[in-house]
C-alpha cells in the first residue's frame, strides 16, 4: 500500500459518552439485570435506559427519567409510568410497593413477569406506536443466514482469559493466525461477549505480514495490521456481508488477523478479567466480489473551545472520482465517523451538479454508538460523481466533549475526525479514498500541494538513522538547539510538509515511524539557536515558523493515497 496516509479507524469504532450504558447501573435497580428483550427469548435487556439493546444514545424515557432521579430507585421513579403501558416502573420491575432499596434484602422482590418500564407494551399496538418516543419494531432484527449454510466454517477470533486492568479505558490487541490452506472468504462477524461489564467494542484488522508480537498486549493498534475488516460496538449484533460480497483471508491475502478490544472499567475494579472475540463465519465458496473500504471526508479540522455548533466539510470532487476509482462501485455500507465532540454527520452524492441523494444522515451522532447505513441493493457510486462529507461538532457540552484548547485532526480521541467510512466492491486495484485537507484535493498529483508525503517520511528516517542525532539534540525535552541539531534537522523544518496548516496534523498521521524525538527537536530548533559552549542564543533559520507541534498519537490508521 504505497503511501496510504491516515484512512483513520479508531473506529467504528469506530468509542464512552456520558450516555452510555453502564452495566453496573443495574445494580441500582430492583431485578436491574433481569429484564427480559420484550420480543428474543433468553436474552437480557441490560441497557435500561437506552433505546438500544447494549446502551448509547438515545436515551429511552425511563432513562430520562432515572437520570433525572441522579441514578437512584427514587419512589418517585417507581411510581412513574415512564413509557406510558399504563404499569408503574416499579409495577415492571418486580417492585410494586416500591420498598426496595439498594444493598438491601429486607425487600420482597418479584422476580417473574418483570417487564421493560422503557419499553411501551406490547410494542406493535396502536397505544404503544403512538406514544413511543422512538420507533420499536420486533421485527428486522440481525438475522444472516449466510451463517447457517452448510459449506460456512466458523474460526473464533477469541481472547484467552485475560485480567482487565483497574483502570477506565484500555485498550488491548491479538493476533490470530488463520487458515492458508487455500483463498476464503469471510462472509460474517458475530461477537462472542465474555464480560458485558467492561467490553466496549471491538475492530478486527487485516495484517500485511506477521506481527512481531502476537499474545495478547495492551496497544494502540498492531503496526503491521491496519487494514480495517470489520468492528463491533454496542448497539450491534453483528455484521453480515452483502450476498455478493465476502472479505478475503488466507492463501494470497491475509494470513494473520489482528482483534482490538476496548475495556471500559469506570468503577476502576481489579477482579475483572474478559475472554471476549470474534466469530468468523467463512467459506471456501468466493464469492463474485472481494469488499473493500474507502473514506471520504476532511484533514483540516480546527475546532475552537466553547463552541456550540461548528460544521466542516470535505468534498470528493468529480474529477477525483475520475481518477481514483477504476470502474463504478457498488456500496453496500455507510459509516459516519467522528470522536467525542462529534454530534451530527451527512455524507451526500451530486451529479452533474446536483444533488443525487444524501447517503447517510446522521443528525444526532455519538461516537459510542456508531449508526452503520447498509443498502440492498447497494448504492452505485460513479467514476464523475462528486461526494460531500459534512461534520457536526461541539466543544462546549459534556466531560468529554468540553475543550480547553482548540482541537485539531488527530487519532487520539481528545482529538478528531471527519470521515464517511464505506464498504464497497468490486475491491478496486487503484485507492479510492477520497480526503481533502482544506482546499487541497487527494487527487491531481499530491494530495496535500508540494507537501509529498514519502518523501516527508523518508526525511524523518534519515535524521532518525544519523548517528550523531541522538547525542547532540536534547530529545527528551527539546528545550535547546545546538548548532550541530539544527544542521541535522533542518530539512525537516524546510520540507514542505512542515509549513503553514498543514505542521498541524501531518505529525499526527504515522504511528510507525514515531516521529516524535525529531519533532521535539523541531520545536527547540524553530525557537532558536543556543549553543551550550558560549551560552550565547542566535536567532533560528526559521523564525516564522510557529511551534503548534501536536504529539503523536500513536494509534490505528491505514495509510492512503
Amino acid at each position: 500500500m504505497s503511501n496510504r496516509v491516515a484512512l483513520l479507524i479508531c473506529v467504528f469504532a469506530t468509542i464512552i459518552t456520558v450516555s452510555s450504558a453502564f452495566p453496573y447501573f443495574g445494580n441500582r435497580l430492583p431485578n436491574g439485570q433481569n429484564v427480559p428483550h420484550p420480543c428474543k427469548e433468553n436474552t437480557k435487556w441490560l441497557a435500561l435506559g437506552h433505546v438500544k439493546l447494549a446502551g448509547g444514545q438515545p436515551n429511552n424515557q425511563f432513562g430520562l427519567d432515572f437520570k433525572a432521579a441522579n441514578y437512584q430507585w427514587t419512589s418517585e421513579l417507581c411510581r412513574k409510568d415512564s413509557d406510558q403501558d399504563g404499569k408503574t416502573n416499579g409495577e415492571e420491575l418486580g417492585d410494586p410497593n416500591c420498598a426496595w432499596q439498594e444493598n438491601s434484602v429486607s425487600a420482597v422482590l418479584r422476580t417473574e413477569n418483570i417487564t421493560h418500564p422503557g419499553i411501551c407494551e406490547p410494542v406493535d399496538s396502536a397505544h404503544c406506536r403512538r406514544v413511543q418516543n422512538f420507533t420499536y419494531e420486533c421485527q428486522g432484527e440481525y438475522n444472516c443466514t449466510a451463517t447457517k449454510e452448510s459449506h460456512v466454517k466458523t474460526f473464533d477470533l477469541r481472547f484467552p482469559e485475560t485480567s482487565v486492568p483497574a483502570v477506565e479505558t484500555t485498550y488491548i490487541c491479538n493476533v490470530f493466525k488463520v487458515p492458508t490452506d487455500k483463498r476464503y472468504h469471510a462472509v460474517a462477524f458475530e461477537p462472542i461477549i465474555g464480560n458485558i461489564m467492561v467490553l466496549h467494542h471491538m475492530t478486527v484488522y487485516g495484517c500485511s505480514k506477521k506481527p512481531q508480537r502476537m499474545g495478547p498486549h495492551q496497544c494502540n493498534m498492531v503496526r503491521e495490521c491496519q487494514q480495517l475488516l470489520t468492528v463491533w460496538s454496542t448497539g450491534m449484533e453483528g455484521y453480515c456481508l452483502s450476498k455478493n460480497t465476502g472479505v478475503p483471508f488466507g492463501n494470497g491475502s491475509y494470513e494473520y488477523l489482528a482483534v482490538e478490544i476496548h475495556w471500559n472499567n469506570p468503577e476502576l475494579r481489579s477482579d475483572y478479567t474478559d475472554n471476549s472475540g470474534m466469530r468468523m463465519f467463512y467459506t471456501d465458496q468466493l464469492r463474485p466480489f472481494s469488499e473493500g473500504t474507502a473514506a471520504f471526508g476532511q484533514y483540516a479540522l480546527e475546532i475552537p473551545p466553547g463552541v456550540d455548533s461548528l460544521t466542516m466539510s470535505g468534498v470528493c470532487q468529480s474529477k477525483c472520482t475520475e481518477e481514483k476509482f477504476n470502474q463504478d462501485i457498488n456500496v453496500t455500507a455507510v459509516l459516519m465517523h467522528m470522536h467525542y465532540q462529534g454530534i451530527a454527520g451527512k455524507l451526500e452524492q451530486w451529479r452533474d451538479g446536483k444533488l443525487l441523494r444524501v447517503v447517510a444522515d446522521d443528525p444526532f451522532y455519538t461516537y459510542e454508538t456508531p449508526n452503520l447505513h447498509t443498502f440492498d441493493p447497494p448504492i452505485v457510486f460513479k467514476k464523475g460523481d462528486e461526494f460531500r462529507t459534512y461534520c457536526t461538532f461541539t466543544s462546549k457540552r459534556g466531560k468529554k466533549q468540553r475543550h480547553a484548547n482548540t482541537t485539531y485532526f488527530g487519532l487520539g480521541t481528545q482529538d478528531e475526525m471527519c470521515f464517511a467510512l464505506i464498504s464497497y466492491h468490486p475491491l478496486q486495484s487503484n485507492n479510492p479514498d477520497c480526503v481533502q485537507f482544506d482546499n487541497y484535493d487527494s487527487c491531481g498529483g499530491h494530495a496535500f500541494g508540494n507537501c509529498d508525503l514519502g518523501k516527508y517520511y523518508r526525511v524523518l528516517d534519515n535524521v532518525k538513522k544519523n548517528g550523531e542525532f541522538q547525542k547532540v539534540c536534547d530529545i527528551q525535552d527539546g528545550r535547546h538547539c545546538s548548532r550541530k541539531c539544527h544542521e541535522i534537522v533542518e530539512p525537516v523544518m524546510n520540507d514542505p510538509c512542515m509549513q503553514g496548516k498543514l505542521r498541524k496534523i501531518i505529525p499526527s498521521f504515522d504511528p510507525v515511524f514515531k516521529p516524535a524525538e525529531v519533532l521535539r527537536s523541531v520545536s527547540a530548533c524553530e525557537k532558536g539557536i543556543y549553543d551550550l559552549a558560549d551560552h550565547v542564543q542566535y536567532i533560528s533559520a526559521a523564525p516564522n515558523l510557529q511551534s503548534s507541534l501536536m504529539a503523536p498519537a500513536f494509534l490505528v490508521l491505514a495509510r492512503f493515497m
